[in-house]
């Protein structure tokens, strides 16, 4: 415990480090597989259609409740907890993108991206500094 207590800020750099190299890799094996037959990509591009449209409309209240939080955080927390939650956030918008317009005919594939939300919140929860 005193290993990661003593290391926690190289810990926190290095969970970042590797939740976007994971993200990246992640976004460019989406992009290499096939989009399906034509009716999959037609009901693909209505789902991604809907998806955007509330996507943005999530983003919008979303990203003004976050301001407020972060502003809270760095009032009771600090600096780097505020900095964390909003890198957490930001990863957390960023992963439902790439969910959004991935390619939907692969069930594995989205349940993979949920993976990059996990981590999102993993950095956020890692970036909390006890006092």
């Amino acid at each position: 415990m005193d290993l990661i207590v003593n290391n926690l800020n190289s810990f926190i750099w290095a969970s970042i480090v590797a939740a976007v190299l994971f993200g990246i890799w992640l976004i460019s094996d989406v992009l290499k597989r096939p989009a399906g037959d034509e009716k999959m990509q037609e009901i693909a591009k209505a789902i991604q259609q809907g998806a955007a449209a509330y996507l943005k409309r999530q983003y919008l209240v979303v990203g003004v409740v976050a301001i407020v939080l972060a502003a809270i955080i760095y009032q009771l927390l600090g600096q780097n907890s505020a900095l964390g939650f909003l890198v957490g956030a930001i990863l957390s918008a960023l992963a439902m993108f790439v969910i959004v317009v991935s390619n939907l005919g692969s069930l594995d594939v989205v349940f993979r991206d949920i993976a990059i939300l996990f981590m999102a919140i993993a950095l956020a929860i890692l970036s909390y500094k006890r006092r």
